[in-house]
């Protein structure tokens, strides 16, 4: 499959749940992309989990930037 002359390697669907979405982020960097595109969550809602999944995989703490948050 071929999205805009990029070949597309998989397209994963989880639910909003950390270590799924953390299993879906370590799958989809096991075959060694150029990029990794995630649409949906990462929204403005506060039970979003995504952010903590990304997180957790990259093995660091969420922080509030105070510049963002103005």
């Amino acid at each position: 499959m071929r999205c805009r002359g990029c070949p597309i390697a998989c397209v994963t669907a989880v639910r909003d749940d950390v270590d799924e979405i953390v299993s879906a982020f370590r799958f989809a960097l096991s075959l060694s992309p150029d990029m990794v595109v995630v649409t949906g969550g990462l929204g403005p809602t506060l039970d979003d989990v995504t952010r903590e999944a990304l997180a957790k995989l990259m093995g660091t703490e969420l922080e509030i930037s105070e510049e963002a948050v103005g």
